[in-house]
């Protein structure tokens, strides 16, 4: 668990790093890690690929956004325990879990999670 989300930081450390590097950019590092555990041909876990493109538009440098298909990593699936699909997860930015979701999680919910963590969406400047 804790390599995943160390390796999402890395990457996205690196992200920043070929960037232009300036002092916000340097802020703005992932708060929190949304891993979704679902497969392709789950009908709610399709849905959720679009809740998880509204995360990774809203929330790009704030949030981590992971899927995993449980049909292809099931060892991953057995690590964290998943009876239901899709289960989400959400991790700090310490790696601990802080929420674990099964079915559906609509967009407008995940952002009053993201809001009662101080993670807001980034906005554009104009």
């Amino acid at each position: 668990m804790k390599k995943i989300i160390i390796l999402c930081l890395m990457i996205m450390a690196l992200h920043c790093l070929a960037e232009e590097v300036t002092e916000d950019s340097l802020k703005i590092l992932p708060q929190l890690t949304f891993m979704e555990f679902g497969s392709k041909s789950c009908i709610p876990c399709k849905q959720m690929e679009k809740v998880m493109e509204q995360i990774k538009v809203e929330y790009p440098k704030q949030v981590a956004v992971i899927f995993v298909d449980v049909r292809k990593e099931r060892a991953k699936a057995k690590e964290y325990k998943i009876r239901i699909i899709p289960t989400q997860i959400i991790f700090d930015a310490n790696g601990k879990e802080i929420l674990r979701h099964k079915g559906y999680f609509p967009f407008n919910k995940v952002k009053e999670l993201f809001a009662e963590n101080n993670v807001f969406p980034i906005t554009k400047k104009e």
